[in-house]
């Protein structure tokens, strides 16, 4: 499984201000970021990156949660709560599939046919990846995914 998690502001039940993302697509409601650490191995890891990245886009997320600019940090497969971590540093192709299918398909394809092309690149302009060492190689296996499943659904690829 892709865990998303989101910084958000600290609270008493939510005392690092980190929220996993389970049941709705927050890369269609406006910019984000999107970091994949090299080894996101601990909840921990995620959690810093997220914050290093908050220093320099939203220094006051602690106190002051802004919709316009929400940072996000993924995990991969199962996720201990007794150790604080998760059991692989990649998506299997099958969890990539799943979590590409339930939150960035949906930006291009709607009922299995293309949406309007410039509706489909306002949907993906908002979206920035920030990944670091192996984490980009996690982000080059979701742009070819991606890539591949518009050439399927008829839109064409130009240089």
């Amino acid at each position: 499984m892709v865990h998303v998690f989101e910084k958000t502001c600290k609270t008493q039940d939510n005392k690092f201000g980190i929220r996993e993302i389970t049941d709705e697509n927050p890369f269609k409601n406006g910019p984000c970021i999107i970091t994949i650490l090299a080894l996101p191995i601990f909840l921990k890891n995620i959690n810093g990156s997220l914050r290093q990245v908050a220093e320099l886009v939203n220094p006051n997320i602690d106190n002051h949660y802004d919709s316009s600019r929400r940072l996000f940090g993924l995990g991969f497969g199962d996720y201990s709560e007794q150790y604080g971590r998760f059991s692989r540093v990649s998506p299997t192709q099958e969890e990539l599939e799943e979590f590409l299918s339930k939150y960035f398909f949906p930006l291009f394809v709607d009922n299995d046919r293309k949406v309007d092309v410039l509706q489909a690149m306002k949907n993906f302009r908002n979206i920035t990846f920030l990944t670091y060492c192996n984490g980009a190689k996690v982000f080059t296996a979701i742009e070819e995914r991606i890539k591949q499943k518009m050439k399927e659904i008829g839109y064409s690829m130009r240089k």
